[in-house]
């Protein structure tokens, strides 16, 4: 659907947009930011942040919204994609299979 938010730094960005945050940043002491927190940061993204978190877990909780949790991404090497398993790589140079066989290998292979 077009228009929606779908994570949380789009919902903080178009909270931004809205006349509460302007006032909030007009009347700070009103919308319980202190002071120091303003002048820490300035544009209250922390304090944005905050606020979607807060409204995406009632909403979550009343099963208005379906929230994620966060997961870690996976970190890719930008090699090729080498195969997982020595019988599932080609033969290459002309080496038959397992002939760069280190020792541990080889005495895993004797011990078998």
């Amino acid at each position: 659907m077009a228009g929606t938010v779908t994570d949380r730094e789009e919902a903080s960005n178009w909270l931004a947009y809205t006349y509460y945050y302007v006032r909030m940043l007009k009347s700070p002491t009103l919308y319980s930011v202190p002071l120091a927190e303003l002048e820490a940061d300035p544009l209250l993204e922390q304090r944005r942040m905050d606020l979607v978190h807060t409204a995406a877990t009632i909403l979550d909780k009343c099963n208005l919204i379906k929230v994620r949790p966060l997961r870690p991404r996976a970190v890719r090497s930008p090699r090729r994609r080498q195969p997982r398993s020595p019988r599932a790589m080609p033969l290459s140079h002309g080496l038959p299979r397992g002939a760069c066989r280190t020792s541990t290998t080889k005495s895993r292979a004797a011990s078998k």
